[in-house]
């Protein structure tokens, strides 16, 4: 999976807003339309908190793309099917 550079920094500005204490072990759910493999939870892990989190990865093949990443009641929809979600409610709402 490719994360584009400016959203690699969005979203490890926000997970690191989010992670106050190191000494506590946090897990963050990541949810893709197909299982991450070592190599691509590692560098998930690594940009986003290294040792202090726990990456769990969930499978929604109905994401089709892209991931959604959970961090107890916040979410950061990074998904193919959030961003078609928002064109279609664009268009309903005009």
């Amino acid at each position: 999976m490719k994360i584009s550079p400016a959203l690699k920094n969005d979203l490890k500005i926000y997970l690191l807003k989010r992670i106050s204490d190191k000494s506590i072990k946090k897990t963050i759910e990541v949810q893709t339309p197909y299982p991450l493999d070592s190599v691509e939870l590692s560098k998930i892990k690594k940009n986003i908190g290294g040792d202090s989190i726990e990456i769990k990865n969930t499978i929604h093949p109905e994401l089709l793309g892209g991931f959604v990443l959970i961090d107890g009641s916040e979410m950061f929809d990074a998904s193919l099917q959030g961003k078609l979600n928002i064109i279609v409610n664009s268009l309903l709402l005009h």
